[in-house]
């Protein structure tokens, strides 16, 4: 598997099939596109201005790709070069892909002010169009995770929601109190419902069950949205590790606590709700 930026390509590249999407979020609708292929590579986009939410980066996005084994991942950055659809064909597609088939989505739109659609593809490629799943979309689930319905969302995609990032030093607060955690950042553009969650955290390839916080504690004075995790029956020094923590089922939302003691007894709530969940 090879990640190809598009924009700066030189050469012409051979491809038998290639899946045409954004894919900020791969659901289950978007398996249509590429299960029955056994020779295939992606076009994603990067910095689409008409993206208003992007869950993951695009870094992320092709570490999302990369499980269903394409034979290349084209990227092309439409900050660089935000072109019209049949300028985008002409100076991209055909000048350095010898693309034999193309499929995409029945309501697919590119190009500057989406100038172009399917049609657009098909006076120049053989062209494989895959109705939609309306019971599916990304801004239906986008809107699950953003209400909380995290299981409801998983459910739709072709993996658990989750974040990633470099671990960081926090305040210290939760050490002290018997419930290490490990800090990252919560850098997305989505909102998601602020408060505790069952989840599942990834170091160094290896799966431990957890809790975690998502947002800025009400208790504790905090200036930054934080994914702290509690991660069971693990006791490392992993700053400045990278980790995935993938978001698994709401537990409460935040809440601000008259004392440590109160915020102590909640935290052993929400580990029971884990322990459940897992069991």
């Amino acid at each position: 598997m090879k990640v190809i930026n598009l924009n700066n390509l030189k050469e012409k590249i051979m491809v038998e099939n290639l899946v045409i999407g954004h894919f900020n979020i791969v659901h289950n609708g978007h398996i249509k596109l590429f299960q029955d292929l056994s020779n295939f590579s992606f076009l994603i986009f990067q910095d689409n201005p008409s993206k208003k939410f992007n869950l993951y980066n695009i870094e992320e996005r092709i570490e999302n790709l990369k499980k269903f084994s394409p034979k290349y991942i084209f990227i092309y950055n439409i900050f660089n070069d935000n072109c019209d659809a049949q300028t985008f064909i002409n100076k991209y597609l055909l000048k350095y892909l010898v693309i034999q088939k193309i499929y995409v989505g029945s309501d697919y739109k590119f190009g500057k002010n989406k100038s172009g659609d399917v049609n657009t593809l098909k006076q120049h490629f053989n062209v494989t169009i895959v109705e939609n799943d309306n019971s599916i979309s990304t801004s239906k689930i986008l809107n699950l995770i953003e209400t909380g319905d995290i299981e409801q969302a998983n459910s739709l995609m072709t993996q658990n929601f989750y974040y990633s990032g470099i671990v960081v030093k926090g305040k210290g607060i939760a050490r002290k109190n018997f419930f290490p955690t490990a800090n990252i950042i919560e850098n997305k553009n989505i909102i998601i419902r602020h408060g505790s969650y069952v989840s599942r955290t990834f170091i160094d390839g290896k799966e431990y069950k957890s809790i975690s916080f998502i947002g800025i504690p009400k208790s504790l004075e905090a200036l930054h949205n934080f994914v702290e995790t509690y991660i069971f029956d693990f006791n490392k020094n992993i700053y400045g590790k990278f980790i995935k923590v993938e978001i698994l089922k709401f537990i409460r939302d935040n809440q601000k606590f008259d004392n440590i003691q109160e915020l102590i007894k909640n935290i052993n709530n929400d580990l029971n709700v884990a322990k459940n969940y897992f069991k």
